[in-house]
C-alpha cells in the first residue's frame, strides 16, 4: 500500500492565512487603543475645562456643580480603564502575531529543507542514471583480469 504524499505547502498557505488574519487583528487592537487614547484624552480635558470654571452661588448650586465634577471624574476613570483594556488587548493580538509569524518562519524552513532534500535526491538519482549508462558501455572483464582498484594493489601492471 503506497504512502500518503503530505503536502506541506497546504500547510504552509493556511499558516500564511492565520499570520495575516492575526496581523490585521493586531492592526485593529492598535487602532482601538489609540481610539481609546484620545477618548479618554477628550475626557480628561473636559473635566479640566469643567473645573476652570467655578461658578459662585448658593450651597444648592454648589453640591449639584460637585456631583457633576464626580461623574466627570467617574467618566474619565472609565475612559482610562477602557484604554489599558484595548491597551492590554493590543499587546496579547502582538503576542498572538508574533506566534503566528514563528510558525510560519518554522514551516517556511522545514519547507525549504525539504526542497534542498528533493534536489539532492535528484543528483543523487541522475548521477546513478549517468553511472549506469557509463557502466553498460565499458566491456565485461575477465574474472581474472579485474582492474588494479577491483585488485586491490592499486600498482599498474604491464600488459602480457
Amino acid at each position: 500500500m503506497a504512502r500518503p504524499t503530505f503536502r506541506l505547502g497546504n500547510v504552509l498557505r493556511m499558516r500564511r492565512l492565520e499570520e495575516d488574519f492575526a496581523r490585521a487583528r493586531t492592526g485593529e487592537a492598535a487602532r482601538e487603543a489609540r481610539r481609546a487614547d484620545a477618548a479618554a484624552e477628550a475626557e480628561l480635558d473636559a473635566l479640566r475645562a469643567r473645573l476652570g470654571t467655578r461658578r459662585g452661588g448658593d450651597g444648592r448650586a454648589f453640591v449639584a456643580e460637585r456631583d457633576q465634577d464626580e461623574r466627570h471624574a467617574v467618566a474619565v476613570r472609565a475612559a482610562w480603564t477602557a484604554a489599558a483594556s484595548a491597551h492590554a488587548l493590543h499587546r496579547q493580538r502582538q503576542a498572538a502575531l508574533v506566534e503566528a509569524s514563528q510558525r510560519v518562519a518554522a514551516l517556511e524552513k522545514l519547507e525549504e529543507r525539504v526542497r534542498h532534500q528533493r534536489q539532492a535526491q535528484a543528483i543523487e538519482a541522475e548521477a546513478r542514471e549517468l553511472d549506469d549508462i557509463v557502466t553498460s558501455r565499458r566491456p565485461a572483464e575477465a574474472p581474472d583480469q579485474g582492474s588494479p582498484a577491483r585488485r586491490g594493489d592499486g600498482e599498474d601492471q604491464e600488459a602480457p
